[in-house]
């Protein structure tokens, strides 16, 4: 836990405020009492999942949809510009929104069924 930070961790309803670690230490430091490292965390090097890890993960997995997309409708040569249309529709309104979570799930599950839709 990294006693900088204005958030705990471990608490998912805390997600919009700044915390930065992603291994955490074994240390409660008693700026958030009874919420620091949880106790089956038993060493200071042992790795645990976090937020931050899961946003890298799902920012990868973004990366790989928008080239699976991009990819398959370049094959697709003029065929491909309606979905190309579709693509950057998405991809523009989640840049201009980029705050907005609840947009940003929705038109992450149009970019799924569009790459699926592309695969077909």
């Amino acid at each position: 836990v990294n006693p900088n930070g204005r958030s705990n961790g471990w608490i998912d309803e805390n997600e919009s405020q700044v915390f930065h670690p992603m291994v955490y230490t074994t240390f409660d430091y008693g700026w958030q009492s009874g919420q620091g490292v949880p106790a089956d965390v038993k060493t200071a090097e042992q790795v645990i999942p976090s937020r931050r890890w899961r946003y890298s993960r799902m920012g990868i997995e973004d990366y790989m949809l928008l080239k699976m997309a991009q990819d398959n409708i370049d094959k697709m040569g003029a065929g491909g510009n309606a979905y190309k249309k579709q693509l950057d529709a998405i991809v523009k309104s989640v840049l201009k929104n980029r705050y907005d979570r609840k947009l940003f799930h929705r038109k992450r599950k149009e970019l799924v069924e569009l790459v699926e839709a592309l695969a077909k």
